[in-house]
């Protein structure tokens, strides 16, 4: 529902109008494109997928999120779950794992 009323406010308006089903089939066009993207992705920058049957992948690539993250958005920790594969789309994701150092002592034996 809407929640303002639009009139004209000049003598004559013209106006470009979307109806719904427009809307709908324009959101098939751009899923459509984003889906061959997703595809030509994972055919081109992941080794695994390069062989992979195209009745396969056409099944996988619904399957995957393209998402953005900000700069230092933590993606997953140590001990995290590991309920997700991720795949680098575009920029840069860093991988740092800790050292836990420990000192020891060397005694002289005398």
């Amino acid at each position: 529902r809407r929640s303002v009323t639009a009139s004209a406010s000049s003598h004559e308006a013209e106006v470009m109008v979307l109806p719904r089903v427009g809307l709908d089939a324009l959101a098939v066009r751009w899923r459509d494109k984003e889906e061959r993207e997703k595809l030509e992705f994972l055919v081109g920058q992941v080794p695994v997928f390069n062989k992979a049957a195209p009745a396969l992948l056409e099944d996988l690539t619904p399957c995957f999120e393209r998402v953005k993250v900000a700069k230092d958005t933590v993606l997953y920790r140590p001990q995290d779950e590991a309920s997700s594969i991720f795949f680098v789309w575009e920029g840069e994701v860093q991988l740092l794992k800790r050292l836990d150092l420990v000192k020891t002592r060397a005694s002289a034996a005398g």
